[in-house]
């Protein structure tokens, strides 16, 4: 018992080293160990522990990360209903030590979840590859991409997906159902699908594949350039100033910026994409405040490229889950009068995340700053509002599943102005 303790000593400790290192906890923190006193003759394990606890409200003690060493040990003497997962209850305390932060964005991420993002921002994971949501709690296929094992099972856009593997997935958080539904490039998935128009569930299985997942997608509709981009990851630059090329050889006459359901990334990728269609002289791509008094927040620069468009006229899309670095570009090109923003309010997820990941996989994300817009508006619990609004219907509502308002009123108004 004593190794357990000390390897638990050790981690704890590094991690809070860490913590320290990225600037976010004070100094000061005990590492002091409290020693309870051995029973008396006679003394239960249960009460010694009450009279313990009895003492220490009393004397008003430190609280020390050194409790969570002692409860594990207690967990693993004393616990009725099996055997303890020293790493699980471990990933608890760090989740339930960042989850009772007034920040929703300062979080724990377990090994998978922290693969996850990785991969969203790299640009390729193993899976099924299809584009999701889950409106009403229900994981529905948005799309499936273009030549995955999705389209070539089957699946349609509308689709929801009841079980995984004959297990359901009904109210699982979002990440964890996706989770279920990726794995190793090879294996397959099988998927209960209740498919609009059909009476019965349909089962199907899917061969899962190593996914490239395209940042930008690009299309011409007529005249008009069409730029869908879904996360300002490690590649979402390269494929934009590809896209700002396909644009000038097919003669546009205009831009959609779409960034809707865009959760965000890198804000360098911000600064780089606002750089596409604003000049630098113009002022800065955003400000950063570290410090909520301060007065005068820190300006980022708009990072220019040798692709640019400065002059079509443009459009950005926006909804309610565009987020973060997405919320910066749409609201950069809104200050600077170089787009008309359409669509519904922004998520209003203003504020920076810095990552630090461990060794096992894991990472933790610790919010250290929040952005403004171009003209100082705070993006934090507000968003971006769209300056034409357009809702856009659920799914059950529209004549087709396909049909898309909030980008025909976008085309609408590039070709007549109004």
């Amino acid at each position: 018992m004593q190794s357990t303790g000390m390897a638990l000593r050790v981690i704890l400790v590094v991690f809070l080293v860490s913590l320290v290192g990225l600037g976010s906890f004070g100094a000061g923190v005990a590492i002091e160990r409290y020693v309870v006193n051995p029973a008396t003759d006679g003394e239960t394990s249960l009460g010694r522990t009450i009279s313990s606890i009895e003492r220490d409200t009393n004397d008003s003690p430190e609280v020390t990360f050194e409790m969570i060493e002692e409860v594990i040990e207690l967990l693993e003497e004393n616990y009725y209903y099996g055997e303890i997962d020293q790493r699980e209850l471990l990933y608890d305390a760090l989740e339930g030590m960042v989850g009772g932060l007034p920040d929703q964005y300062t979080v724990f991420m377990r090994p998978a979840e922290t693969r996850m993002s990785r991969e969203q921002l790299r640009g390729e994971y193993e899976g099924i590859g299809v584009w999701v949501d889950q409106p009403d709690g229900n994981l529905t296929i948005i799309s499936p991409m273009r030549g995955s094992p999705a389209e070539e099972a089957g699946l349609q856009a509308g689709d929801i997906v009841r079980e995984v593997d004959g297990v359901s997935i009904e109210d699982l958080p979002m990440e964890e159902a996706v989770r279920k539904v990726r794995g190793p490039e090879g294996t397959s998935v099988r998927l209960t699908i209740e498919r609009p128009g059909e009476d019965d569930l349909l089962r199907i299985n899917v061969e899962r594949a190593r996914i490239e997942l395209p940042a930008v997608m690009f299309e011409m509709r007529d005249d008009i350039a069409l730029m869908t981009v879904t996360v300002l990851g490690d590649n979402t630059t390269e494929e934009l100033d590809q896209a700002i090329q396909d644009a000038r050889e097919a003669g546009a006459e205009g831009i959609v910026l779409d960034l809707r359901n865009n959760g965000g990334g890198w804000v360098s990728g911000a600064q780089e994409m606002v750089g596409r269609f604003v000049e630098p002289g113009e002022g800065p791509a955003l400000y950063e405040r570290r410090d909520p008094e301060a007065e005068d927040p820190t300006e980022l620069s708009i990072e220019p490229g040798e692709d640019a468009e400065y002059d079509l006229p443009m459009v950005v899309l926006v909804n309610q889950s565009t987020a973060s670095a997405a919320e910066i570009v749409a609201g950069a090109l809104q200050d600077y009068e170089r787009a008309t923003v359409i669509g519904t309010d922004t998520l209003g997820k203003g504020s920076i995340q810095q990552i630090h990941q461990f060794d096992d996989g894991s990472s933790v994300r610790i919010t250290i700053a929040e952005w403004l817009t171009p003209h100082e508006h705070v993006i934090q619990d507000q968003g971006i509002s769209p300056d034409i609004e357009v809702e856009m219907p659920d799914p059950e509502d529209r004549d087709d599943p396909s049909d898309d308002p909030q980008l025909e009123r976008a085309l609408e108004y590039l070709r007549t102005g109004e």
